[in-house]
C-alpha cells in the first residue's frame, strides 16, 4: 500500500499550461499594441480568467490540506525563494525600483507573493476551525491597511482573495459544485463564458460611458464604471475559470485532442519557469506592430524557460533556488 501513488490529473496541469501560455500572449500582445491592447479581442479573452484561474488552481490543489508549520515551511520555501531570488536578480541587473519597495510593496514577480500571503492566512484561519470565517476576517484587515497606505501588494491580495477562497471551497466540497465530467455542463460553461464576455471591459470606461448613454444615466456613469469593473474582475473571472476548466474537460473526451491536452499538461509543469522568465525573451522595445517580432518573442517566452528548466532539474539544488522545485 505504501508504494501506492495518487495519479497526477493531467486535465489541472494542462488548465495551468493553457493560462501560462495566456499570460505569454497577453504580455505580448501588451507591447504589440502599446495604445490599444485593451480593445483587443485576444488580449480580453487572455486577461479575463488567466490569471484568476492560476490562483483558484493553486487554492484547489492544497486547499484540503490540514495546516500546520511545516506545511508552510515547504509552501514557503517554494514560494518566496524564487520570489526573493529573481527580485534581486532582477534589482541587480535592470537598475529596478528600490529594492524594500520591490520586496514588500509593489513586487513585479506578484504571484508568488500573493499566493504566500493567502498560504499565511490560510495557516492562520485553518488552526481556528472557522476557515472560511477568519480567512474573511483577515482579508477586512488587509481592506483597512490598504486604506490607510495604498499598498500594492496588499491591494493584489483584496484583487485575487474571491478566487483564492473560491479555490478552498471548490476543494473542501466538491460536491456541491458542477460535475465537469459532464459533456452537457461543460458546454453551458463555455457558452456563459462567452455571453458574459460581451460586457467585459479593461481598464476602459468607454463602454460604461455608452452604458449610461444609453440608459440616459450620465450622471451616474461612474457609478455604472465601478460596477462594470466589478462585474469584468469577478464575475467574468469566476465563469471564466468555470470555462477554462470545461474547455479542457471537453477537448479531453476527444481522442483527437489527447496530444494537444498532453502538450499543455507538459508546458503547465514548467509554468514556475514560464512566469519567471519569460519576460526576459519578449522583444519589449521593438515589438510594436511587428507581427514577427512578437510571433518570435511568443515563441520563446514559452520554450526558452522550458529549455532552462530542463537543463537547471539536474541540479536539485540549483532548481530549488530559482523555481521551489
Amino acid at each position: 500500500m505504501g508504494n501506492i501513488q495518487k495519479k497526477r490529473d493531467e486535465s489541472l496541469d494542462a488548465i495551468k499550461g493553457f493560462c501560462i501560455i495566456l499570460v505569454v500572449l497577453g504580455h505580448v500582445i501588451t507591447y504589440l499594441f502599446p495604445d490599444g491592447y485593451n480593445n483587443n479581442l485576444i488580449f480580453k479573452f487572455c486577461y479575463s480568467f488567466h490569471m484568476p484561474a492560476m490562483i483558484f488552481i493553486s487554492a484547489y490543489l492544497s486547499g484540503g490540506s490540514s495546516a500546520d508549520l511545516n506545511w508552510f515551511v515547504k509552501k514557503a520555501k517554494r514560494l518566496m525563494i524564487p520570489f526573493i531570488i529573481w527580485t534581486l536578480i532582477e534589482y541587480f541587473t535592470s537598475g529596478g525600483p528600490d529594492l524594500f519597495k520591490a520586496l514588500f510593496f509593489s513586487p513585479s514577480i506578484w504571484f508568488l507573493h500573493c499566493l504566500f500571503c493567502f498560504w499565511a492566512m490560510y495557516l492562520v484561519a485553518d488552526k481556528t476551525h472557522h476557515l472560511y470565517v477568519v480567512f474573511l476576517l483577515e482579508i477586512l484587515v488587509v481592506c483597512g491597511v490598504f486604506f490607510f497606505t495604498h499598498n500594492e501588494a496588499l491591494g493584489r491580495i483584496i484583487h485575487y482573495c474571491p478566487f483564492f477562497i473560491l479555490g478552498v471551497l471548490f476543494r473542501r466540497n466538491v460536491t456541491i459544485f458542477p460535475d465537469y465530467t459532464k459533456k452537457k455542463v461543460c458546454i453551458i460553461n463555455i457558452v456563459l463564458y462567452v455571453v458574459a464576455m460581451f460586457l467585459y471591459s479593461y481598464n476602459d470606461d468607454s463602454k460604461a460611458q455608452k452604458i449610461a448613454s444609453l440608459l440616459h444615466m450620465e450622471k451616474y456613469a461612474k457609478f455604472i464604471a465601478a460596477a462594470l469593473k466589478g462585474y469584468s474582475i469577478y464575475i467574468v473571472g469566476i465563469i471564466g475559470i468555470g470555462f477554462v476548466f470545461s474547455l479542457i474537460k471537453l477537448a479531453s473526451q476527444f481522442s483527437i485532442m489527447a496530444k494537444v491536452i498532453s502538450f499543455l499538461a507538459w508546458v503547465g509543469l514548467y509554468s514556475m519557469q514560464i512566469y519567471l522568465l519569460h519576460w526576459r525573451f519578449l522583444f519589449i522595445n521593438t515589438m510594436q506592430n511587428n507581427y514577427a517580432l512578437a510571433a518570435l518573442s511568443f515563441i520563446l517566452g514559452v520554450f526558452v524557460p522550458i529549455f532552462i528548466g530542463l537543463l537547471v532539474k539536474k541540479i536539485k539544488p540549483l532548481s530549488q533556488v530559482l523555481f521551489g522545485n
